[in-house]
């Protein structure tokens, strides 16, 4: 039964991505812990052609990926020297490198429904710094990372997501391995 709406937010994952040669690989799939939001939102270029007197003679939407607002409790170590290019000294030290380009990933998480979770996948990511807005007080405050999300090398395929009843195998392993569509062939 299909869902009628969705809510919450939980089962964070990241898959580090390795792109070489026009290849795209991911290595195993880990968790973060304290998701409370995320927004995605579509990025298009319109694209126009005006002809007979008519300005939408031809009209459509490039799709350009997605722009996403990741809230977390708190954006861990883990991530930001993995994909931001934080560094770690042998003193324990963590420091941003300004110099460092980020590193790809996968963002995998779930979403609930009234009839059944969903699982998804962004399969390539790009982040942001996150922000630091700590305030006086006991009160936690979420730190939110911007995410741009694009189409991996070798892929035409930028999301998906899966239902335990449509496909239960790949429902179960969602993080153990990230999940690639395969398109059937004539379709």
């Amino acid at each position: 039964m299909s869902n009628k709406v969705q809510f919450g937010l939980s089962n964070v994952h990241f898959a580090e991505l390795k792109e070489a040669e026009g290849v795209s690989k991911y290595e195993i799939p880990f968790a973060a812990l304290g998701a409370v939001s995320m927004t995605a939102t579509p990025t298009n270029t319109e694209v126009k052609f005006q002809a007979d007197n008519n300005p939408n003679y031809y009209a459509a939407y490039a799709n350009d990926g997605y722009t996403l607002e990741l809230a977390m409790a708190l954006i861990d170590d883990q991530f930001k020297t993995k994909f931001l290019g934080y560094k770690k000294d042998a003193k324990g030290l963590i420091a941003e490198d300004a110099t460092a380009a980020g590193a790809p990933f996968a963002l995998l998480f779930e979403i609930n429904g009234d009839s059944e979770p969903i699982r998804c996948a962004y399969y390539r990511c790009t982040a942001g710094r996150p922000t630091l807005s700590p305030k006086s007080g006991t009160t936690p405050e979420a730190q939110t990372v911007p995410i741009t999300v694009s189409k991996p090398f070798g892929s035409k395929f930028s999301f998906a997501y899966c239902r335990k009843s449509e496909n239960p195998a790949a429902y179960e392993d969602w993080y153990k391995n990230v999940q690639l569509f395969t398109e059937e062939s004539g379709k």
